[in-house]
Parts: structure tokens; sequence; C-alpha cells
């Protein structure tokens, strides 16, 4: 056996998954362009102020996190649909939302703890139960005075519950991971854009493109949720501004198991997992599945799917997982010794 050859073409192949994902599709829900933003995207504002609790702001052109005035909490729901505009199998390598501010605490004069804070920080927490958007605050343009919402109509999300009047969360003011998925510190100035983006945003919607009945979006959370007026406001899908509109971009693959994104499952995935054999971290390189380890069941997912491509859509027969992990092991053998040439050389 040619061991010299083997390791050179392992280490090729290694080199070569280096190619990232250059080739990556990008799907960009949400934003100026969406046509089908009214589908695509849900938004709203719940009330924790005890004389709002059973207020919503569903359809207004304000998303709130923080607190206002008088102390009570505000907190923002937001979800992106995943299922119709990633193809179901994609492996998804990066996520990134971006808000708009509408609007700062304080700006409307009055003072107290918090008012006119140089940065406020908003954690997204994902969502563990259904919630309802509605039509409250339909037609408004103006952030300004929605602050304190609107009666709920049925079926909307309130502080108490995620369906007025018939429902409540397990925890009033929402059900939601006490894990933050992603936190951004949020300025002052008007329309700049706030982006969040992080692993474990990837991990969120790889999960809910998986199973899409499991997709309840985020919540928005202001880390001050104790000052009086500490809540920074977003335009909503609503906004009269398209470029103001959320939007969420994903960037992906349309075949499990390519983890560099070139389009087919082949060696050079194989290569970028031996690369990263045992490193952890959820959707890290080579962590085919997002189980937040490289190790044998990604090589299983490539192997599930071997010389399949973004086109075809089918895969072809498999090799074994006992052969792709033994190729995976080759380029990090040494070169066996020359026992015989040793030999040789004493007679």
């Amino acid at each position: 056996m040619n061991w010299s050859l083997l390791r050179n073409v392992a280490a090729l192949a290694i080199a070569l998954s280096a190619a990232s994902v250059a080739q990556a599709a990008v799907a960009v829900i949400g934003g100026a362009n969406d046509v089908n933003i009214d589908t695509d995207v849900r938004d709203a504002t719940i009330f924790g102020n005890p004389l709002d609790v059973n207020n919503s702001n569903g359809a207004g052109p304000g998303m709130f996190a923080g607190t206002d005035g008088n102390g009570a909490t505000l907190r923002g729901l937001i979800q992106f649909d995943i299922a119709d505009n990633i193809p179901a199998g994609a492996t998804i390598f990066g996520v990134q939302l971006d808000l708009s501010l509408g609007k700062v605490a304080g700006s409307g004069g009055g003072g107290g703890p918090g008012a006119g804070t140089a940065t406020s920080t908003i954690g997204l927490h994902k969502l563990s139960t259904a919630w309802g958007e509605g039509t409250t605050g339909a037609g408004l343009t103006q952030i300004g005075g929605t602050g304190q919402g609107f009666p709920a109509g049925p079926g909307d999300a309130t502080w108490n519950g995620p369906s007025f009047p018939n429902t409540s969360w397990t925890t009033p003011g929402g059900d939601f991971s006490q894990t933050i998925s992603a936190s951004v510190t949020v300025g002052t100035v008007v329309n700049t854009v706030s982006t969040w983006t992080s692993p474990t945003m990837t991990a969120d919607v790889q999960g809910w493109l998986n199973n899409p009945s499991t997709n309840f979006g985020w919540e928005l959370v202001n880390s001050d949720e104790t000052d009086t007026r500490t809540f920074r406001a977003f335009w909503t899908k609503e906004a009269a501004d398209p470029t103001t509109r959320p939007q969420l971009v994903v960037t992906y693959a349309a075949l499990a198991g390519n983890v560099n994104g070139d389009g087919i499952v082949n060696s050079q995935d194989l290569a970028l997992i031996s690369s990263a054999w045992l490193n952890t971290g959820v959707g890290g390189p080579g962590d085919a599945n997002f189980d937040g380890i490289v190790n044998s069941q990604d090589i299983a997912l490539v192997s599930s799917n071997w010389l399949a491509t973004s086109q075809q859509g089918a895969t072809v027969p498999e090799p074994s997982t006992i052969v792709l992990s033994v190729l995976c092991a080759l380029a990090f053998l040494p070169a066996p010794r020359r026992f015989a040439s040793r030999r040789r050389a004493a007679w």
C-alpha cells in the first residue's frame, strides 16, 4: 500500500475543505424586499403593567423591550417562517437578526433611573409556546403613543397568556428559555440597525427547520427590567419605511452533511470533520448535526448523503460509516516503519 500517497491525498482534502461556505445559499426573511412579509414575519409586544396585562400590540409599528415610565415591563415577541423559506434537510451555517431602532425610553421627556441611558442590552430567548399576533394597533404609523398597548382581541398574546383569553403562559410574561440565544447592546440613535448573531441562534433556526412545529420564535428581553424608562422600541413589519422592517438572514446549504457548503457531500466534508475531530461548540466547523461535538455521528450524517448534491435533491448508495471513519483516520497515521529495508541492511 502506498502510504505516502494516501497521506498526501488526505492532506489535500483537508486543505480543500478550507473553501468553507463560499457557495452556500442565503435566505432573507422579512426586510424591504420580502413580498410575503405578512406571513413570513410575526411580531408583537406584551405589557407587564397591572393595568395593561390584558393589552396587546400585534399590528402596531413598534416592538418594545424594557421598562416604561411607570416601571412596567415590556417584552417583544418575534417569529420568522423558516420552513417555507429554507429547503427541508438543509444545513444552517449562520443566522443574523436585524432590527431598526424606532424609539428610545426617555426621548419624550421625563426623568427617573434609566431614562436617557446611553445603551441598553437586549437578549433573545427562544420561546416554547405558540402565541397570537392579532391586529391591535393596526393602521398606526408612529411608535409614540403605542407603548401601553391596546385591549387584546381573541387569540392575541398578552402578559398573562399567549392566546387571550383562553390560555395562560406557564409564567406570566412569556414561556421562554432562560438561556440567552444572543444579546446586543443598543444605543440611542433612531433608525440605526442592531444585529444579533451567534451559534446558539444558528442552532435555534436549525431546530425550527428540522421540526417546524417547535418554531415559536424569540422573546426580546431587556437586561434592565428594574429601573424606570429603559426600553428600546424597534420598528416592526408594519413600519411605513420598508427598509426598517425586521429581517432574518440565514446562510445555509440545501443538503444535510454538506458541512463546507460547496453543494456536494464528499471527501472535503469528511476532511473538515476529521480536522475538527472532538471539537465542541454548537454549529462549529464540522458539527454537521448541530449537537455540539464533532464525532462519529457527524461522519454518519455525511455517509448517509454521500455524493448527493444540492441540485440532485436525492442520495446515491451510501458507503459504510466504518469505511469513512477509516479514511478520516488515514490523514493522521504516521508512515509505517520500513522494517524490510532495515532487515536487508542488516543482512
